[in-house]
Order: C-alpha cells, then structure tokens, then sequence
C-alpha cells in the first residue's frame, strides 16, 4: 500500500451509524417459524393419515 492510499483513507470522514439499526434487541427479530415441536407432531399427523388411508384402500 502506497503513502498516498494511506493518507486517503484516514482523510475520509467517519461515516455516522443508525443506532436504531445496531440496538441488540432488534436483532432478535426473526420470520415466526412453528417450532421443532410443531413441525414434529405436524409430521406424525400426516404419517397417520396418510397410514389410515393406505389401510382403507
């Protein structure tokens, strides 16, 4: 890296930050997914029906 590229950098003006983007809380924000409880007693329901009808044929 060159002198003149060092100077460029440090002569840039501190870019201002939105400190409502950087509050910790927001991240915690997320899509709403079921959860892996749901996902697991939503799968043995269809299993079952899909079983009864089998069955039934």
């Amino acid at each position: 890296m060159s002198k003149k590229s060092k100077k460029q950098k440090q002569l840039q003006p501190i870019k201002e930050r939105n400190v409502v983007a950087l509050n910790p809380l927001l991240r915690k924000s997320t899509v709403h997914e079921k959860s892996t409880k749901a996902r697991r007693k939503a799968d043995k329901v269809q299993l079952k029906k899909t079983w009864f009808e089998r069955v039934a044929a």
